[in-house]
């Protein structure tokens, strides 16, 4: 995601009041794959998704623009996902950085308010 293709994709989440869920991640990163294959495709994730937005943001390429991204959202580096409410704010605690399970995606997402 671009900055601009990002800002929509929160507008749309906002608009409609859904939570939506920032997911840093990129091409190089192996605990990313696992991520995607372990907890994405959970099928009490993929449900409980029914009720978020999940955005993702790839920042496989070092540049000026993923570098200001996660600056402006304070990630280290992927995998990350930050949860946001339907207000789009932060949801306190809910931010899962590194490797994950599908149980912990869950219960953030819940944390944030998404209720399937």
């Amino acid at each position: 995601e671009d900055q601009a293709t990002l800002e929509q994709a929160l507008a749309r989440a906002a608009d409609v009041r859904r939570p939506a869920v920032l997911y840093f991640t990129a091409d190089w990163c192996t605990i990313c794959k696992a991520v995607d294959r372990r907890v994405l495709a959970d099928p009490a994730t993929i449900a409980a998704f029914s009720a978020a937005d999940l955005i993702k943001v790839d920042v496989t390429q070092n540049t000026a623009e993923t570098r200001d991204l996660m600056k402006r959202y304070g990630v280290a580096g992927p995998p990350t996902m930050i949860f946001l409410t339907a207000s789009s704010t932060e949801a306190t605690g809910a931010r899962l950085i590194g490797d994950m399970t599908a149980q912990q995606v869950q219960t953030a997402l819940e944390h944030a308010g998404a209720r399937s």
